[in-house]
């Protein structure tokens, strides 16, 4: 075989490798280095996500849901506090009258000044660390400060963003941390509605967070989708590769994931989801389990089979629930 066949081959080969690469067809994981921020702190802290009191469960992180205008509930953050638990609070900037309006315009013209500095403020005087969770899930369709429902215009998300961080900081709240939370896919998934285009930039973000979901086959009334079965590493790849390809510095934490029952095992799939974080996705330094009954059943604590080797798992060495490397490391600036 001639010199000019040969490399005509090898063209066509890297050529259709690169494909498959950029398609996740070959995990490129392996056609890669590892980003420092994968090879430091290997270690990942546990945690859930509830919506009472009551489900208040020994574990490294504990999130709660906020409304735009909802207060910090001490009755709530004093038992995560006492629970020795990182509190992280998902704050949706939505109207509890009219979920569908957009706020974020009303943010960056100081219309909700008292309230965001009363909230910094709140925060502030917990004095114990909290991850805040401000608009997540800007690049999917359904909630009203996203693109979609901005006019396409994913800097409109960057300035309110921007502009609730400036307040805690003028306010001095040094226990706080914020996550730009993503969806891991873009819906729609046009380029204009890539989460890159809603990052608001370094100085604004501490932790980058993904949210990933396997519906496996759950039926939603009023939709017609079909969900299908998906494995934990077919979910997190993408948005995995693209964010530490961005973002090389970061750490991660997936801020929300859970699977339904529906359609295939939930046991292994969560088993195969905590082995894949101690080697294939490293960077992801903590996780939040949607521990929560809403569209299908979520929870991993109300089915006592599950829950056994939920617990055993989240106890292997890799997950941690000692939350006091996690804070130093994250909070060392």
């Amino acid at each position: 075989m001639d010199k000019k066949k040969v490399v005509i081959i090898l063209i066509l080969i890297i050529a259709v490798v690169t494909i498959l690469i950029y398609n996740y067809k070959i995990d490129p994981y392996y056609f890669r280095s590892k980003t420092e921020i994968e090879k430091i702190h290997l270690s990942c802290i546990p945690g859930i996500s509830i919506i009472d009191s009551t489900a208040i469960i020994k574990i490294g992180i504990i999130n709660i849901f906020l409304a735009w205008h909802d207060k910090l509930p001490f009755n709530i953050t004093e038992k995560i506090k006492n629970n020795n638990s990182i509190l992280m609070i998902t704050w949706e900037p939505y109207l509890k009258n009219n979920k569908k309006k957009s706020i974020l315009t009303d943010i960056t013209n100081g219309i909700h000044d008292d309230l965001i500095n009363d909230f910094a403020v709140s925060i502030k005087n917990y004095r114990h660390p909290v991850l805040l969770r401000w608009g997540h899930e800007m690049n999917g369709n359904w909630y009203s400060w996203s693109g979609t429902h901005n006019s396409r215009n994913p800097n409109l998300y960057i300035k309110a963003y921007q502009y609730i961080h400036n307040v805690f900081k003028k306010q001095n709240v040094n226990n706080v941390k914020f996550i730009f939370s993503v969806n891991h896919k873009d819906v729609p998934s046009n380029n204009w509605n890539k989460f890159e285009n809603y990052y608001p930039g370094d100085n604004y973000v501490d932790i980058l967070g993904i949210d990933m979901y396997n519906w496996g086959e759950t039926k939603i009334r009023g939709n017609n989708k079909k969900f299908k079965w998906k494995n934990p590493k077919s979910i997190l790849i993408e948005s995995y590769e693209r964010i530490i390809n961005a973002y090389p510095d970061k750490p991660i934490i997936i801020s929300e994931i859970a699977s339904s029952s529906k359609g295939g095992d939930k046991i292994l799939w969560i088993q195969d989801f905590l082995y894949l974080l101690t080697d294939r996705f490293s960077a992801v330094k903590a996780f939040v389990w949607f521990d929560i009954n809403k569209e299908s059943d979520w929870s991993v604590s109300q089915d006592n089979n599950i829950w056994q080797v939920f617990n055993k798992e989240i106890k292997k060495p890799y997950y941690s629930n000692n939350i006091n490397n996690f804070v130093v490391w994250i909070y060392k600036d």
